[in-house]
Parts: C-alpha cells; sequence; structure tokens
C-alpha cells in the first residue's frame, strides 16, 4: 500500500473568530488481479480500522479505474485535526 500525506489546510468555522487546522493522508489500496478489482477485504478493513484508532477520520473513498473499467487503486482520503 502507498501512502502519502498532504498537511494544513485551514478551515474557517462558521462565525467563529479561531481557524482550525486539519491534516489530510491519502491511502492508495492496490486492486490486485490480471484484471484488477480484487482488493483482500480483511487487510483493507485493518488499515481503516489502524487509521480510526490513530484520529484519522474517513472523508471520501473512490475506485480509479484502468482500461476497459476494471479497478486498479482504491483511494481513501482521511483527515484530523491538528492540535
Amino acid at each position: 500500500m502507498l501512502i502519502s500525506v498532504r498537511k494544513i489546510l485551514l478551515l474557517k468555522t462558521q462565525g467563529a473568530e479561531t481557524m482550525e487546522s486539519f491534516e489530510y493522508k491519502t491511502l492508495f489500496t492496490d486492486a490486485k488481479g490480471i484484471l484488477g478489482g480484487k482488493v483482500d477485504q480483511n487487510a483493507f478493513q485493518n488499515e481503516l480500522n489502524q487509521l480510526g484508532s490513530q484520529g484519522w477520520e474517513l472523508v471520501s473513498t473512490v475506485a480509479a479505474a484502468q482500461s476497459y473499467g476494471s479497478t486498479r487503486w482504491i483511494i481513501s482520503t482521511f483527515k484530523r485535526r491538528i492540535r
């Protein structure tokens, strides 16, 4: 699995004077198989749970296709507040 981290996006909370800071992590999960599309569900769930226990919140998950519409990557984006 490839992991990349993009840090610090400032978001202003509605009606508040303070700015909240978040860091973001992108998890690329390989969809294996000759034509792609095969994901080890237990390994994927364990990875999600591990990140959740570290304070990461899952924001989005999308499938990135390769040729003929088969899935090559599952891309999951997480965020957590910077304290």
